[in-house]
């Protein structure tokens, strides 16, 4: 079954870079993406077993609901991509017309990637919060640990930072701003 699709060159760049961020290169599924298209939207799943990263795009003139794992894409500059998902010969082709350029990857049939769809929506206790995200990164460079907890009580109190495997008592606070709904 053949599968085609139109994006724009730009949004699948952003999706591919977003994607690339939570690869593991030193494991057999996880240095891979799912893909996902339903309808209008492309859907791009990546874990390194510490973090997730999803993100979607607008597609066009997707015929079929489909999912793939396959390899990372470096998108060249360009406008338009068309991308033909090949389930018969496990080959994915993004096609760069304006470039004349075609990069093609395979499609693994055989490696289960982690449910990772529903993980967002486990949390019994849910609640927004918003902060300045510039303060968010200095509070974080204040550690040098890479590992950190984030304690948060509600969405209009401060929530703290400190270091996960440290004796040390330092920690950072970071005020929520308001959010217009």
């Amino acid at each position: 079954m053949k599968t085609e699709i139109s994006v724009d060159a730009k949004e699948l760049k952003g999706l591919m870079e977003n994607a690339k961020l939570a690869i593991n290169k030193r494991h057999h599924v996880m240095d891979k993406i799912k893909i996902k298209v339903e309808q209008d939207k492309m859907q791009a799943f990546s874990l390194d077993g510490y973090r997730l990263h999803t993100k979607s795009i607008e597609i066009h003139n997707s015929s079929e609901d489909i999912e793939v794992l396959t390899d990372y894409v470096k998108v060249p500059k360009s406008k338009v991509c068309a991308v033909t998902i090949d389930t018969e010969s496990s080959l994915i082709t993004y096609d760069f017309p304006e470039l004349n350029e075609k990069i093609i990857k395979p499609i693994y049939n055989d490696l289960n990637f982690p449910d990772v769809e529903n993980l967002k929506d486990q949390n019994e206790t849910k609640f927004t919060i918003a902060c300045n995200p510039k303060f968010l990164i200095d509070a974080l460079k204040g550690f040098k640990d890479s590992n950190i907890i984030i304690e948060f009580s509600d969405n209009n109190k401060p929530f703290v930072i400190t270091a996960a495997n440290s004796d040390d008592e330092s920690y950072n606070l970071v005020l929520p701003v308001r959010m217009s709904k």
